[in-house]
């Protein structure tokens, strides 16, 4: 068992042992690892006005909705976590006993903000959320970043390789970002294809409904288009992990269309060997 379903385990015993119900990433699918209701995920019970609305003004769709959970009620989350070790700092007078333990400054706190935005680039509209900052009232801040399971969950480093079909699992696929933010969805930008075509795929899927975004003229598509490169796209990988993968594609034929409604599947190795056997 590696880390992360180590903690995932005992996060799910300590559930049961506190009779608090638990619902999978989009509410009866998925591994059932959120409470359904938040409440339960805070040693406080709830949450008050001001720290509602910072994280209701930043960018990490914490906050779910009548049909999914948000990333809070997460029973790894770590802005869970945030909540419950700050929160009753925030509120009082007394912050240097926390800054002491920390490690950080401990004088002249004046304030403790969740998910503040500090701008980096003049042309880019999301700017970086942190977690915790500490502001000070000589204008000073400490900033810190909250992480639970993601040091254990670093990315397999994947080649690709000739006549591969490539599927983006991407930030479209998390609980509630397509809902709450669907013009804000991820695509595929022309340097992209542009790789894509010099590593000689065969194809290319995407968790969204287009493959790009408000690039003049669709350079993705015809890019891809000319060099006969497959576009899949509106697929559902909430459930996949990364991974590599036999595609079995099962398509509508529609003369003189330009594009085609199907479904896909994927296997993983061995798995197609092993469901023939059964029909033998």
């Amino acid at each position: 068992m590696n880390y992360i379903s180590y903690i995932k385990e005992k996060q799910k015993i300590w559930a049961k042992r506190n009779n608090i119900e638990l619902i999978g990433s989009q509410n009866t699918r998925g591994e059932r690892l959120y409470v359904k209701k938040l409440e339960n995920n805070l040693y406080n019970n709830k949450l008050s006005t001001k720290t509602i609305n910072e994280y209701e003004n930043a960018d990490g769709q914490e906050f779910g909705n009548n049909k999914i959970p948000g990333k809070m009620q997460a029973l790894h989350s770590s802005s869970a976590l945030v909540i419950n070790v700050f929160e009753y700092w925030k509120y009082k007078n007394n912050k240097d006993i926390i800054a002491k333990l920390l490690n950080i400054p401990s004088k002249n706190i004046e304030s403790i903000v969740f998910e503040e935005k500090f701008p980096i680039l003049k042309d880019v509209t999301k700017h970086p959320n942190i977690d915790i900052v500490f502001h000070y009232k000589n204008n000073g801040i400490c900033a810190i970043e909250s992480k639970f399971t993601e040091p254990y969950g670093r990315k397999k480093e994947y080649k690709i390789e000739e006549n591969s079909f490539i599927i983006f699992k991407t930030k479209n696929s998390e609980p509630g970002f397509l809902e709450n933010s669907p013009e804000k969805f991820i695509y595929l930008a022309e340097s992209g294809a542009e790789y894509l075509i010099e590593n000689d795929i065969k194809g290319v899927g995407i968790d969204t409904n287009g493959i790009e975004r408000s690039q003049s003229e669709h350079p993705t598509h015809k890019k891809l288009l000319r060099e006969n490169i497959m576009i899949l796209e509106g697929l559902r990988l909430d459930q996949v992990p990364a991974g590599d993968y036999i595609l079995l594609l099962s398509l509508l034929k529609i003369a003189e269309s330009d594009g085609l409604p199907g479904r896909a599947y994927l296997f993983e190795h061995g798995e197609i060997e092993t469901m023939l056997k059964l029909f033998k």
